[in-house]
């Protein structure tokens, strides 16, 4: 069956992107963490980044090579304080698991892309875990 053209591959091509993306912020959060103090929180950051490359890699098995561009002034616009940046990724995360991805896996599953569909919702629980984390380390400044 084939991707072109579908919904599946247009959800893929957002989700590449989105994992891509959420690297880069999150090494723009770890930079700020580490510049607040913060060396554990820099490291997770710089781990769940690393993680959301994978991500995009299984994504990319599926559309293959595309050419995406990261406004990455952008990204360093969003960056806050440490506290603020692990509630918002803790909330980016939280809407892929519970929002995007089962759309998506929903929408792979009606055009027959069951392979999609399992993988969107293998990667909503890593996404659920990616946003217990980065609860879990905001509650750890807040205490």
């Amino acid at each position: 069956m084939n991707i072109k053209g579908t919904q599946t591959e247009k959800n893929l091509i957002q989700s590449y992107e989105g994992e891509l993306t959420g690297d880069a912020l999150y090494k723009i959060f770890a930079e700020k963490a580490r510049k607040e103090g913060y060396e554990d929180i820099a490291l997770s950051f710089e781990k769940l980044g690393r993680e959301e490359v994978v991500h995009s890699e299984v994504f990319k098995k599926f559309i293959g090579e595309i050419e995406i561009e990261i406004d990455i002034e952008n990204l360093r616009a969003i960056s806050s304080k440490t506290i603020l940046n692990l509630r918002l990724a803790s909330a980016g995360e939280y809407q892929a698991y519970k929002e995007i991805y089962p759309k998506f896996a929903k929408e792979a599953e009606e055009e027959g892309f069951l392979e999609v569909a399992r993988i969107y919702r293998s990667l909503g629980s890593v996404e659920l875990r990616h946003s217990k984390i980065l609860k879990g380390l905001a509650e750890q400044i807040e205490n």
